[in-house]
């Protein structure tokens, strides 16, 4: 059954954050992404094209310090990012990031201008990270790692956060990751949800758009309406009447 206009857009079913709706959280979600797109895109650009930090040596010092850990950390990073900008995983990971940026946009305009089909490419995106996550997290239960060599590894030992959680009990620390790994891809799930809604409410609309159908009648022009009998009896043509049935 096709909804009425008024009822599809106060239909409960598309909404989303309580109060709503999807075609707005669908936007909002769009320019958030493409906000932060534009953000690692320029500086990648700025990185990638050398006009930003080129070298070690070239590298604003944020920090003086006189602990050997952490200038140690930070010419580690700075050296990580230049290997980054000399490789080809930098020009890959452009390319990837303006690919991400296109079907955002393209999201983004699809909502707007009433055309559902553009939100179908960000909405693969989304069910393909979201399989690729689902993957990492059966793999984390299947291993089990340790989560505070985890944590030594990539240098966030030291942290203001991450150095509590080496003082935590290996297996509350590890139930701990589960459960926020867990409201991460929950959130993942509802944002898919969220543009899939959206995509059945453009549809939904563009069906009911092409099923109203308004007639307009000008003063002049006569409604071409049966006429009434006393009216059809006149005009019947004059003549003798039909011979008489018989058997």
């Amino acid at each position: 059954m096709r909804l009425k206009q008024a009822a599809l857009e106060n239909d409960r079913a598309f909404r989303c954050c309580f109060c709503c709706h999807v075609r707005v959280g669908t936007v909002a979600f769009g320019c958030l992404q493409l906000f932060a797109l534009i953000t690692l895109l320029t500086c990648m650009a700025i990185s990638l094209t050398g006009s930003g930090w080129n070298s070690l040596d070239g590298a604003p010092k944020v920090l003086e310090s006189n602990d050997s850990s952490t200038a140690s950390d930070m010419d580690s990073f700075y050296y990580q990012w230049d290997q980054l900008k000399t490789s080809k995983s930098g020009c890959l990971l452009f390319a990837l990031l303006f690919s991400l940026f296109i079907i955002s946009l393209m999201m983004v305009y699809g909502a707007i201008r009433n055309r559902p089909c553009y939100l179908l490419p960000f909405f693969f995106y989304q069910v393909f990270d979201f399989m690729i996550g689902c993957l990492s997290f059966v793999s984390f239960l299947t291993y089990a790692p340790n989560v505070k060599i985890m944590l030594l590894e990539r240098g966030l030992a030291d942290e203001p956060f991450f150095n509590r959680l080496m003082f935590m009990d290996e297996q509350k620390l590890q139930i701990l990751f589960v459960l926020i790994y867990i409201l991460f891809l929950s959130v993942k799930l509802y944002l898919i949800n969220m543009v899939w809604l959206c995509y059945r409410y453009l549809q939904l609309r563009i069906i009911n758009g092409r099923a109203v159908h308004e007639y307009t009648t000008e003063p002049d022009s006569e409604m071409l309406l049966p006429p009434k009998y006393d009216e059809a009896m006149k005009m019947a043509p004059a003549g003798p009447p039909p011979p008489a049935y018989t058997a």
